[in-house]
């Protein structure tokens, strides 16, 4: 359940308080998993938080078969002396972790044991253990601190870590199944112990074994898998070794059940299978059963094929069932049309193949393909007819964004992340479904109207502002319906806020700054800034101050009213910023580029303006933790500017946008000037074919000659797969009674 947990609160044994850091801790409990079909994790045991802590977790993966998971054991220390990887860790890299695969239903004695560095070093370990048997031993393990946060059986409780980054909240990733007989120790349990604990959970002498379900004869077809499995009773553990042919395939150490799964080939058509059961008490054999590979005899057809011009160039053709890599990535095997195939390649799932061409056009193509093998050496020779079109998305998401928020929702208050990474929230009252910004997109842009407050707000996120960043890139469209209007002798001018991520000390954003005194402006400049000012504080004292050194410290506001408002540390700072001239009512493609240097500040801004660039400056260091949300068309939180600093007290005005937003997307990495080039030049471009599938009909005459009449160009072959070639002739063309026989079609060019 998500909901039910035994929850622990901090105790100076467990987790803080009293002596620590502690070198040695085990963990011991009996698990019975009754529900693994969640994708997510399923928290057993967690202690700590994001910075020191252990968890113990089921999550599935793309390797467990049904009804079975993996079974994770985690420790970290990311301060004192580090191990575990690093604070806000992305991916699995650098941590100190122990796994193997569990069954639902099976019940499970395990045992996690920290066997630390007691001199402060990392030469310690952590070591799994399974019903018995070690399963996993890691290395690289120092001491692990006091690390507060509580703790829980069951249930998620303030914050955890798992092989995938950050945990946190409260509530949710509950276990379903059943736990028992929990012990934790501050010590390191030995292997003998865990042994003759697992063996002490059962009473009495060992029992026989009792096969109750014998392997199944079964059918699988080529290179698909069967699965074989065999139930019994003998307590306690039994070891399992699974045959096919008499030689061992694989072993197991369960309680009651254990499978193998064999892929079925040609050659182990008629296998036979069996298993032998040991445990303390003797052995016994299962029955043999056999496996029946159904040979494919069947050469692969293509499901679907399509092509996308504009800076991508590509076709995907996808085939029904996994083809021979060789023939499938030759590039020689793939004719098309007008165009030179440059490359195949053939993807993860066996089946997809991507050509990269010469340069398309929104068009029709024909792709013959020949020679294309499946595993069983069946090839396909065949035609097809692929539209290839321009796709604004497709050409950004090739990209790698992390973040996209197309913007084309037509109802509701979520603005949608494509790449799944975080969501925003629709406040106040946009307009959706407005007309789009982009001629290569057109599903629609957000309107903002600055008199409802209109924003987006989007909270807090590892990869996007929390973590720690020597490149990012922001990319969005926008047209402004009017423009704040500048006035004189004033510390300040009005603003209009497009994107603003991070708050006072730390983030960036883009904004409309006003230059035009008169009544309806149409005039303002763009900025986009950052400034990854670490440090401040609540006093004037800089010795208490966070790190780092003020030499690595950039940006700032030259608002003279910081310091006596809670913004210490911004006395003398510098502005970073690019910015260029826009105008009322006009369409922009809008890219800000933060290129940054991790040991100094040599970095650049960079900021394009319509596939241009219109202004760099130097002087950037990285983009350290910058939290406090995230807005797209006014403040959510907070923010400065060049001249003015609107967080905390000081944020009186949100400066709503008034206009539209189309196609945002941010990524932790720099494009280069061809890539945003590129962006806005597909952009502008015609998204779908300008030309129909030409018609050709064919009539056979009286006197046996034969007339086609066509659109396009018509074209000849030997063979129904080409090789095609031009006829020199236009429609309607007669073709003589006695003319050798060919195959003909029409295509546009």
């Amino acid at each position: 359940s998500k909901d039910q947990a035994i929850r622990v609160p901090d105790s100076p044994e467990l987790n803080t308080g009293g002596t620590w850091p502690k070198a040695q801790k085990s963990w011991e409990f009996w698990i019975k998993a009754e529900s693994l079909a969640t994708d997510g994790p399923q928290v057993l045991w967690e202690q700590g938080g994001v910075t020191r802590g252990v968890n113990i977790y089921i999550q599935r993966s793309g390797d467990n078969a049904e009804g079975e998971s993996t079974l994770y054991m985690m420790a970290w220390n990311r301060a004192q002396t580090f191990f575990g990887g690093a604070l806000n860790q992305v991916g699995d890299e650098g941590i100190t972790a122990v796994s193997t695969t569990i069954k639902e239903n099976a019940t499970y004695h395990m045992a996690f044991v920290m066997n630390g560095d007691t001199e402060g070093g990392t030469e310690g370990t952590l070591t799994g253990y399974l019903n018995g048997r070690q399963f996993g031993q890691v290395s690289g393990v120092s001491q692990l601190w006091a690390h507060a946060d509580d703790s829980a059986f069951g249930n998620l409780w303030t914050a955890s870590v798992t092989h995938e980054g950050n945990q946190a909240g409260s509530g949710g990733q509950g276990f379903t199944g059943v736990i028992d007989d929990a012990a934790l120790y501050n010590l390191a349990l030995t292997e003998e112990q865990v042994i003759a604990h697992f063996e002490d959970g059962f009473a009495g002498a060992p029992n026989k074994i009792e096969i109750t379900t014998q392997p199944q004869d079964t059918s699988a077809d080529e290179n698909e898998t069967a699965t074989f499995t065999v139930d019994f009773n003998g307590m306690p553990v039994v070891d399992v070794k699974w045959m096919v042919n008499g030689k061992e395939v694989a072993t197991d150490s369960v309680l009651t059940s254990s499978s193998v799964t064999i892929t079925a080939t040609a050659d182990n058509n008629g296998a036979k299978i069996k298993a032998e059961l040991t445990n303390k008490a003797g052995s016994v054999t299962t029955a043999e059963a056999t496996l029946t590979t159904i040979i494919d005899n069947s050469a692969p057809e293509i499901t679907s094929i399509s092509a996308y011009a504009g800076t991508l160039n590509t076709i995907t053709i996808v085939f029904n069932e996994p083809l021979d890599t060789g023939s499938a990535s030759n590039a020689a095997n793939y004719k098309v049309d007008g165009l030179e195939v440059t490359s195949a390649a053939l993807g993860e799932d066996g089946q997809t193949v991507t050509l990269s061409t010469i340069q398309q056009t929104a068009g029709n193509y024909s792709v013959t393909v020949s020679g294309v093998k499946d595993l069983q050496a069946n090839a396909f020779s065949g035609s097809s007819t692929v539209s290839s079109v321009v796709d604004y998305a497709q050409e950004i998401i090739s990209d790698d964004p992390i973040i996209y928020w197309k913007l084309a929702e037509t109802e509701g208050n979520v603005a949608t992340d494509t790449m799944g990474l975080r969501n925003g929230n629709y406040t106040g009252a946009p307009t959706l479904n407005a007309d789009s910004l982009v001629p290569a997109s057109k599903d629609g842009a957000v309107q903002f109207n600055s008199d409802n407050a209109d924003v987006i707000k989007i909270g807090d996120n590892a990869l996007m502002n929390t973590g720690t960043f020597k490149q990012k890139t922001l990319e969005f469209w926008f047209k402004a319906d009017s423009l704040p209007k500048a006035e004189a002798d004033v510390p300040y001018q009005k603003k209009m806020v497009l994107w603003e991520q991070g708050g006072g000390w730390k983030g960036l954003r883009f904004y409309l700054n006003a230059t035009d005194e008169s009544d309806s402006p149409s005039k303002a400049d763009l900025y986009f800034m950052a400034n990854s000012h670490i440090g401040g504080g609540t006093t004037s004292d800089s010795s208490t101050w966070t790190a780092p050194p003020l030499d690595l410290r950039w940006g700032g506001s030259t608002d003279e009213r910081g310091p006596d408002q809670s913004h210490y540390g911004y006395e003398g700072s510098v502005p970073l910023f690019v910015k260029g001239e826009i105008e009322v009512g006009k369409v922009y493609h809008v890219v800000g580029i933060i290129d940054g240097d991790s040991e100094g500040l040599n970095g650049k801004l960079l900021l394009y303006i319509n596939g241009k660039l219109a202004d760099e400056i130097g002087g950037v260091g990285q983009m350290y933790s910058h939290g406090n949300d995230a807005g797209i068309g006014g403040i959510n939180a907070g923010t400065i500017f060049h001249d003015e600093i609107a967080d905390g007290t000081l944020l009186t005005d949100n400066y709503f946008f008034n206009g539209a937003i189309d196609e945002v997307a941010q990524y932790n990495l720099t494009l280069s000037a061809d890539q945003v080039a590129g962006h806005y030049e597909v952009g502008n471009t015609a998204t779908t074919p300008t030309n129909e599938t030409p018609a050709i009909s064919v009539a056979r005459n009286a006197d046996g000659t034969i007339t086609i009449n066509f659109e396009g160009t018509l074209q000849s072959a030997p063979t129904v797969n080409g090789p095609w070639s031009d006829v020199d002739a236009p429609s309607p063309l007669t073709i003589p009674a006695d003319a050798a026989e060919t195959f003909g079609r029409a295509v546009r060019k």
